[in-house]
């Protein structure tokens, strides 16, 4: 029988000789190199598994202050009024109003935005959605013709230092 390269079975059997296993050093060897490669791949499980509660939180913080945002940019963009004091003053609530006149019908519109246990609620045209969970705090201000709206969201109670604020600044079409 031939093999590769010019060897065959006679000239393998010469080679090792009559070696019927391994040696204590080479199984030694083998094994240390098995723990080796056991415990990086344990230290990158653990490390993989005490990052994923973070990591899982902050994503979903995002999602929720995006959901409120894209909300909150849509009406404020269509709001001809609002009951925001001028001058830059928070508060913990708004009110937008605005005259839809689509096909020449004349349809008052409005949408009304609180925190209440931790949800920021959103009620529109007398139905109220809740628009974002772990909400923990929530101020509206008004500046020119410039609305304002900061959120705080905090999915995990344990690890405030995962706690996201972001901040939206939209432009009304009109201030009436």
């Amino acid at each position: 029988m031939v093999l590769c390269c010019g060897f065959n079975s006679r000239n393998i059997k010469s080679f090792l000789g009559e070696q019927n296993g391994f040696t204590a050093l080479e199984l030694l060897c083998a094994v240390a190199m098995l723990g080796l490669i056991t415990a990086v791949l344990s230290i990158s499980i653990i490390q993989v598994k005490a990052t994923t509660p973070g990591v899982k939180a902050r994503v979903v913080a995002v999602q929720d202050t995006v959901s409120a945002g894209a909300f909150f940019s849509q009406d404020v963009m269509m709001a001809q009024t609002s009951d925001l004091p001028e001058g830059g003053e928070s508060v913990p609530f708004v009110t937008f109003t605005w005259m839809d006149t689509f096909q020449d019908l004349y349809t008052m519109h409005t949408s009304y935005y609180y925190l209440t246990d931790g949800e920021l609620r959103r009620e529109y045209d007398g139905e109220t959605r809740v628009i974002a969970r772990h909400i923990t705090a929530v101020a509206f201000w008004f500046e020119g013709t410039t609305v304002y709206m900061s959120l705080t969201s905090q999915v995990n109670d344990q690890h405030p230092e995962l706690a996201m604020t972001q901040t939206y600044q939209v432009r009304m079409r009109a201030v009436v």
